[in-house]
């Protein structure tokens, strides 16, 4: 495991939160918060308000209005609902190639203020293009269900044959899809504590 000492050192690549979120009000600023109280300057949020119907989509532009942050975020708000997977698509292709994409529920937040570092740590190592992670339930603290990725999956580039409840919230490089597409061989499978 990475120290968070060490992951403060390192070039900070640049990173997107990608938030997709569903009638959050009631959790939006602190998933905001934990995502604006990161040590860590080089990073964008696309927040995408998928038609709520509980002011999320307001309460979250007054939160990053009163916070400063409009610079750094873009939020989005649908018409009519998408679901998550088409939400993150279109965030998704709103990224550079080489940002580090951070898929974080709008219902969710960060734990301590250097994940983003840690995950920059990871990323040093130009061999990895795709990590995963664990969460705890809230307010219990009960660990989630990822479970690591076994190595004959990375191997053989199998990762659709995954149990779609295997991991938790992934975090890769935009250009990891284009080299998936085209069967890279040589990957690493960081995991992400």
């Amino acid at each position: 495991m990475l120290s968070i000492r060490t992951a403060r050192s390192t070039h900070e690549k640049k990173l997107s939160v990608v938030i997709p979120s569903y009638n959050n009000a009631d959790w939006c600023q602190r998933n905001m918060e934990s995502v604006f109280d990161q040590k860590y300057t080089n990073y964008r949020v696309i927040y995408i308000d998928d038609c709520s119907s509980d002011g999320t989509f307001d309460c979250v532009r007054s939160l990053v209005e009163r916070l400063g942050q409009q610079d750094r975020t873009t939020c989005l708000r649908n018409k009519k609902r998408l679901f998550a997977l088409a939400n993150i698509y279109q965030a998704v292709y709103m990224c550079d190639d080489n940002d580090i994409i951070i898929n974080l529920d709008g219902d969710d937040w960060f734990p301590h203020p250097y994940v983003f570092s840690y995950i920059n740590e990871i990323y040093q190592d130009p061999n990895v293009w795709l990590t995963y992670s664990q969460y705890k339930t809230y307010p219990d603290g009960q660990m989630g269900f990822a479970k690591p990725i076994p190595p004959e999956v990375v191997k053989k580039m199998i990762f659709v044959k995954l149990n779609a409840r295997r991991t938790s919230y992934e975090h890769f490089m935009l250009g990891f899809l284009s080299k998936f597409e085209k069967k890279i061989c040589c990957m690493k499978i960081a995991s992400f504590q």
